[in-house]
């Protein structure tokens, strides 16, 4: 009887142990939201997906202009893709989920492997499962501060034609557009109703901010939130016909501009990173928002 016990005790044990191991394989991750898979030279692809359960699916964008959809399932941490391009061609991927990573390889369709990839989750929508209230403010944790990450999208200067629709929230269409053209210089386009904070430097330009400045409702002395298309650099002719940069962010490095945002009729307030070097490339480091509407932000907060 003694062994009988001993034994059944044991066989309990494994069970138990089984049991939490099983769990521990079998909880599904959340892929809800936003990603986005950067290049080395800045360039990349923002995935949207969506998730029922064990189904996977949404859309990809390039910076490019190539798109398509996305199906796939997911068991545990680990997930299958297929990728359909607007033109029909068919990328599978391969991924593990690891919170707000996933890495993974692709192939096309004949087999061949094409290589790797990260995905950085750059939006997750506040109300999705496994979010938690921690102060009682029915926000949950990550719905506070939304940070990119660094991103490092490279912008042509002129006279490089180039137009870049910047996505911040995460619902597929511009927030704001980076333009670039031949003469006039380098623009930033409020989208949707938002806004950027201006400053009159010989006619409205986005305003260089360091970082810690509040942003929110109340702009800072001599300065304005307004929708519209407004200078970030411009450029005219100096002595023996080499551009000159004129303007608050000509060799800018790691500052800030401020943007108010529209989210299902609510304002919200963040802030963008950018490096304008006066060279043929300048760079948007990253982006954050405040995710509680009305609330101030500091220039350059991610949490």
């Amino acid at each position: 009887m003694k062994h009988r016990l001993h034994c059944s005790a044991l066989l309990a044990t494994l069970v138990f142990c089984f049991c939490i191991s099983c769990e521990k394989y079998t909880d599904t991750a959340n892929i809800v939201g936003t990603w986005r898979d950067t290049a080395g030279d800045g360039s990349g692809i923002t995935l949207y997906l969506e998730q029922d359960g064990s189904r996977i699916s949404g859309t990809f964008k390039g910076d490019n202009g190539w798109s398509g959809t996305i199906e796939g399932v997911i068991d545990g941490n680990h997930m299958t893709l297929t990728y359909t391009y607007s033109d029909g061609y068919v990328v599978y991927n391969e991924a593990t989920v690891d919170g707000d990573l996933i890495t993974g390889t692709f192939w096309s369709a004949d087999g061949t492997r094409r290589g790797s990839w990260t995905a950085v989750r750059v939006y997750a929508p506040p109300s999705h499962p496994g979010d938690s209230d921690e102060n009682g403010d029915g926000v949950g944790k990550l719905s506070k501060i939304v940070y990119s990450g660094r991103m490092n999208i490279r912008i042509p200067l002129p006279p490089v034609p180039w137009t870049y629709n910047l996505d911040i929230d995460g619902n597929g269409s511009a927030d704001f557009v980076f333009q670039s053209e031949n003469g006039p210089g380098t623009f930033l386009i409020s989208q949707a109703g938002n806004r950027l904070l201006i400053v009159d430097y010989g006619g409205a330009q986005v305003e260089r901010l360091n970082g810690g400045v509040q942003l929110g409702p109340t702009a800072p002395a001599g300065r304005q939130w307004l929708s519209g298309a407004f200078h970030l650099v411009s450029y005219v002719e100096a002595v023996g016909g080499i551009p000159a940069c004129i303007g608050p962010w000509c060799k800018a490095q790691d500052r800030f501009a401020g943007i108010s945002l529209q989210i299902n009729g609510q304002t919200h307030y963040g802030w963008l990173r950018m490096t304008m070097n006066n060279s043929a490339w300048s760079t948007l480091h990253d982006w954050a928002y405040e995710s509680r509407p009305d609330t101030p932000i500091l220039a350059g907060a991610t949490k």
